[in-house]
């Protein structure tokens, strides 16, 4: 079975190589670029003449290696920095560099003034590192160099300092109290070595506020209850020492009923006793009405009275 990849069989170009020096437009990488590209195409490929010594106008080139060395580059650059070369520089190879060269490292007056203020407003943000903020120092000095202007070492360390925040004051001192003249480069070792120092006392106080396992293992033994002689908690909180909690007792009362002698319902509740009196009840409003019979003779008593 073939494989789809035209890489596959390493007769090709490297593909990883290529994607490693693409150029993605951004001037601020140029420089970076450049030289990853000038080493890639001069070493690897073997065309060290057509890029050497881009300044001299007068440099004979072999015309078959100045177009490879074109077909080489217009794979790494992006649309708009090979739309700058297409017109003017169609098959040959070194013009087209110097063309880029000039577009993202111009030597003009406004160029020189920008990285001037670059330099000199350089400011170590919040959350960079000591790598990348003396990284960008050294990119702006290095952009001047190229313009032909002279940036000493004294000049760019000044200038990181006074990037530095009020953390690095104690560092600041020290620097600046020094006889001796540093070179940029020892400069950079000092710096690198008080952040690194800053580090390890930064970890040892946060270490050291807070508490241990072993610390918090002993506290946790000291729990004790009297009590009950036991470690789970302390005498104090133990439950056992609390006073029982003082229920209310109602008295209850039973089901009786006195007329049917039964523990079933009460005698108020009892259907019995409801019937009886309604009887009884009856029988009263009947006798409140009833007729009353006379003696004949008491009758005449009562009409000779009269």
């Amino acid at each position: 079975m073939t494989s789809s990849n035209p890489y596959a069989t390493g007769y090709g170009p490297s593909a990883n190589r290529t994607f490693r020096i693409l150029f993605d437009g951004d001037e601020r990488k140029f420089s970076l670029w450049e030289t990853k590209f000038l080493g890639f195409i001069m070493r690897v490929r073997n065309l060290h003449s057509v890029f050497k010594d881009l300044s001299n106008q007068d440099t004979p080139v072999v015309a078959n290696k100045n177009e490879e060395a074109y077909a080489k580059l217009v794979q790494v650059l992006d649309d708009r920095s090979l739309s700058l070369i297409i017109r003017d520089a169609r098959e040959d190879g070194r013009k087209a560099l110097q063309i880029l060269h000039n577009h993202y490292r111009p030597t003009g007056k406004p160029r020189v003034i920008t990285l001037y203020n670059e330099l000199t407003s350089l400011i170590k943000l919040k959350h960079e590192s000591i790598t990348d903020y003396i990284i960008r120092a050294e990119t702006s000095a290095a952009s001047l160099r190229d313009a032909g202007e002279k940036v000493s070492d004294s000049l760019l360390i000044s200038m990181v300092l006074k990037g530095l925040p009020t953390d690095y004051q104690p560092f600041v001192t020290v620097i600046t109290q020094k006889e001796e003249e540093l070179t940029f480069q020892e400069f950079k070792v000092a710096l690198r070595n008080h952040e690194d120092m800053e580090e390890i006392s930064r970890q040892h106080m946060n270490s050291s506020s807070k508490p241990s396992s072993s610390a918090i293992m002993s506290y946790k033994h000291k729990r004790w209850c009297q009590n009950c002689k036991s470690s789970t908690h302390d005498t104090n909180f133990c439950r056992k020492t609390q006073p029982p909690r003082q229920t209310i007792q109602t008295p209850t009362t039973r089901k009786w009923c006195d007329h049917c002698r039964s523990k079933t319902h009460f005698t108020k509740d009892c259907r019995k006793l409801s019937k009886l009196r309604t009887v009884k009840d009856s029988s009263d409003s009947d006798d409140h009405f009833t007729s009353v019979t006379v003696p004949m003779n008491v009758i005449l008593l009562l009409v000779t009275v009269t």
